[in-house]
């Protein structure tokens, strides 16, 4: 798909990874051809607006548990009480490359 050949729709599933749900690269594949994926957890993550004759392309963003910044450790390690302006604690996020579906040409 480039730039101009379809519109653009984006829609968010929380739950596709939640609360220690796993997915490996087969499952992600899966969803990508339309179908159904099963989490280690038992959640079920599916598309319903999945149309096997439109591209599509699918990715994960992940959000890090908020963990101490590198300021919360020296200030404990060195007995400090710093300021309230500054950041103790960081949420990393990280997006995997695309998985690109293509409708099957007859």
């Amino acid at each position: 798909m480039c730039p101009g050949d379809a519109q653009t729709h984006t829609t968010l599933s929380m739950h596709a990874g939640a609360f220690g749900a796993r997915l490996g690269p087969n499952d992600a594949y899966r969803f990508a051809k339309g179908k159904e994926v099963v989490s280690s957890t038992g959640g079920v993550w599916s598309d319903p607006e999945f149309d096997a004759d439109r591209p599509a392309a699918y990715y994960a963003r992940v959000l890090e548990i908020p963990t101490p910044r590198w300021t919360a450790y020296e200030a404990r390690r060195f007995g400090e009480t710093l300021p309230d302006d500054v950041e103790m604690v960081t949420q990393e996020r990280a997006y995997t490359s695309p998985i690109w579906y293509t409708p099957e040409t007859d």
